[in-house]
């Protein structure tokens, strides 16, 4: 295994020079369960020593894909490779994949260090290593996720944090030409999943490796991945780097699911948007007349005075670790709207105020 620190190339655990080239290559995968189709038709390229994200609500699609590239899972149609090679009728060990699942899969009887180990012990003789090598690969792997010193450990006296950092030395430790990770933190408590989230992004970046992961958290895949791949009913919905599938989403249900969104229901007449009867902006190139929908975050409108911008009601002021936000009911609408509220001061329950629109994602119906 090579490892660097960043600068330079990198090489990651299977010596493979960092980015260059596509590492996984998904083509027109279709994978049915019953009536049921898991996988419509989807194509994706994850580029070698990229970190993706699979994100999505449940029953998207996305753990059954990650299971497909992986090889736990057959599929109907399309095809799978590695660095331009099928993977067709290969094993998961055939193919060289590291696995993390959600709980650990730790074998309780077994110290850290030979849970770590094990990958390289039942390997066939001829490419197994010597005893002494694994050990020293697995204590290393051990220093890389900071657990050097609890190799004697057993699972069962390590926090849940420290579990999951062990099943990803785990999975490093066979070298993988791929890593793979089915919702690795999503067992654990919002303060060491947010730990973990940064510590799994510094192992990322000294190893180079080619990484796919699934998440419904999409604080996590935006504040970890490379890119990210939204999935919806079996399809890729869009795929692109966080920051642009924040600010620009290209279908209505990017739009719904990213940035805890209020749909709202409008009307595009001559290229102005009106909800009820009150006009709040121009409509985005290329939506054209008719009904629409809005989906409006928290930081997309601001109160004004009231007499400006759209009438508006103080409901509720909502005080949480994120800021304040006030939740608003608007003339026109019957849905109640959160918007953040950078200064609440002198604010209160009742107050009339008015709402002004800053940013518009209108998309028509259908």
């Amino acid at each position: 295994m090579t490892w660097r620190a960043p600068g330079g190339i990198e090489a990651g655990a299977a010596g493979q020079p960092r980015g260059g080239g596509v590492g996984i290559a998904v083509r027109g995968l279709v994978k049915s369960y019953g009536a049921g189709a898991a996988l419509k038709g989807v194509s994706l390229d994850v580029e070698r020593g990229e970190l993706l994200a699979l994100l999505g609500p449940s029953g998207s699609g996305k753990t059954t894909l990650l299971r497909v590239i992986a090889g736990l899972e057959a599929f109907d149609e399309g095809s799978v490779a590695f660095d331009g090679a099928s993977t067709a009728g290969l094993s998961v060990g055939e193919r060289g994949v590291g696995f993390v699942f959600q709980h650990y899969a730790l074998f309780r009887h077994m110290t850290v260090l030979d849970n770590v180990a094990y990958g390289l012990r039942v390997r066939p003789r001829r490419t197994r290593p010597a005893a002494a090598e694994i050990r020293r690969r697995s204590l290393a792997l051990l220093d890389l996720v900071q657990l050097g010193g609890l190799e004697r450990r057993y699972p069962a006296q390590l926090s849940g944090g420290q579990r999951q950092r062990v099943a990803l030395a785990r999975a490093l430790a066979i070298e993988p030409r791929v890593l793979l990770l089915d919702e690795p933190f999503g067992a654990l408590d919002a303060r060491v999943r947010k730990d973990l989230r940064r510590w799994l992004r510094e192992i990322h970046e000294r190893t180079g490796q080619t990484t796919v992961f699934v998440t419904h958290d999409q604080d996590e895949a935006m504040e970890l991945a490379d890119r990210v791949a939204i999935l919806d009913a079996g399809r890729i919905e869009q795929v692109g780097r966080p920051a642009d599938i924040y600010a620009a989403p290209r279908t209505a249900f990017v739009a719904s699911f990213v940035g805890d969104p209020t749909a709202l229901g409008v009307t595009v007449a001559a290229g102005r948007v009106r909800l009820g009867g009150f006009d709040v902006g121009a409509a985005p190139a290329g939506v054209p007349d008719g009904p629409a929908r809005q989906f409006l975050r928290p930081g997309d409108a601001a109160l004004v005075p009231a007499g400006g911008g759209v009438p508006a009601r103080v409901e509720a002021l909502l005080w949480a670790s994120r800021g304040v936000r006030a939740e608003v009911s608007v003339a026109g609408s019957a849905r109640r709207i959160e918007v953040d509220c950078p200064d609440p001061a002198g604010l209160r329950a009742g107050d009339a105020v008015g709402l002004r629109f800053d940013h518009l994602r209108v998309y028509p119906l259908g």
